[in-house]
């Protein structure tokens, strides 16, 4: 039985060896500027090995595919990869010197750990890219990162470990991989409401102050909000039906959480905007009624004191009469005089 495993590790391992299309001819070009080349099968266009490649690259046009492991660990600096190519293998640029990239609009997919290691400063994904791999431009030295509007997913790991400070991601985006922002300096990244699931400690271990989860996200894994010091403010999607333990663990500065929901695992009691905003107008309405009820009966009060004061000013005339003589008193209180008596 073992050497039956041990036959099936070592048939493995040749057919990893040979190259794609074995039968088909095989092509060499020139790589960087120290005599170094790459190898293209055709006419499926697979780079597929490089040999000493340093300094600058320009792909071949001919080249559709490149293959895993490619031009791992080549002394590359900058690579331009042609419109031909539609996706990028794993480990395709691993672990090389390359500073700078410029991936063709044709590349549909990138890699697992494509770029992994290599001190890229920024980069930008074309429209054409729909998801990129896990790992696949972690640890390097990426300050900025400018997304194409076709993403659907960005994979585990994806930009762990860099420098990026801001992103915007597209309205495309589905998914967001477990550690894909884990270990950066992030202060700003606004999520579109194309999001259904954001993976566990996807921005841990950043630098952000506000969060706005939008309505689309359903699913929050364990620890995507972990361990970000300069957090203070969240608002939560009333959609979520899974928001996963310790979310928002070890956020000592977090004083408010917005979110109307019912879930519960969440640091500190959450406030509901709306339900806030509903109980102050009907607390206000209350007020309104209140005061008016006191400015009717403070108005109906001047009434009456204006009557009974018009009534009390007001002066009346009398007929008083002394045998044959009479005489007319007018006061607020008329009298007759002396003698007289009232008619």
């Amino acid at each position: 039985m073992k050497r039956f495993s041990l036959s099936l590790a070592l048939i493995a391992g040749l057919l990893v060896a040979i190259p794609p299309n074995a039968n088909a001819e095989t092509r060499t070009f020139p790589c960087g500027s120290s005599g170094g080349t790459y190898s293209v099968s055709m006419p499926a266009g697979v780079a597929f090995k490089a040999y000493r490649c340093s300094g600058l690259l320009t792909i071949d046009s001919s080249v559709k595919i490149i293959e895993t492991n490619a031009f791992a660990d080549q002394f590359l600096i900058s690579v331009i990869i042609p419109n031909s190519v539609t996706s990028i293998g794993d480990n395709a640029f691993a672990d090389t010197t390359i500073a700078s990239v410029t991936i063709g609009n044709s590349v549909t997919s990138i890699g697992r750990n494509a770029f992994v290691w290599a001190p890229l400063t920024s980069v930008i994904i074309p429209n054409s890219v729909t998801s990129i791999g896990p790992g696949a431009f972690a640890e390097t030295s990426l300050t900025s990162v400018t997304f194409g509007s076709s993403l659907t997913s960005i994979g585990p790991y994806a930009f762990s470990n860099t420098l990026i400070a801001s992103v915007i991601i597209p309205n495309s985006m589905i998914s967001i991989g477990e550690h894909a922002f884990d270990q950066t300096p992030l202060t700003s990244v606004i999520i579109p409401n194309s999001v259904t699931s954001i993976g566990a400690r996807a921005f841990a271990n950043t630098l952000l102050t506000s969060v706005t989860i939008p309505n689309s996200v359903t699913t929050i894994e364990s620890g995507a909000f972990a361990n970000i010091p300069t957090l203070t403010t969240v608002s939560l999607s009333e959609n979520l039906k899974f928001l996963g333990i310790n979310v928002f663990e070890e956020n000592r500065s977090l004083t408010r959480i917005e979110y109307c929901g019912n879930l519960t695992g969440v640091p500190i009691t959450p406030v509901c905007p709306s339900r806030a905003a509903a109980d102050a107008k009907a607390a206000a309405d209350a007020k309104a009624a209140a005061d008016k009820i006191i400015q009717d009966a403070k108005l109906e009060a001047g009434r009456i004191l204006a009557a009974a004061k018009a009534t009390a000013s007001k002066k009346t005339t009398i007929t008083c009469f002394n045998g044959k003589l009479t005489k007319k008193v007018t006061a607020v209180k008329p009298k007759c005089p002396a003698g007289y008596k009232k008619k």
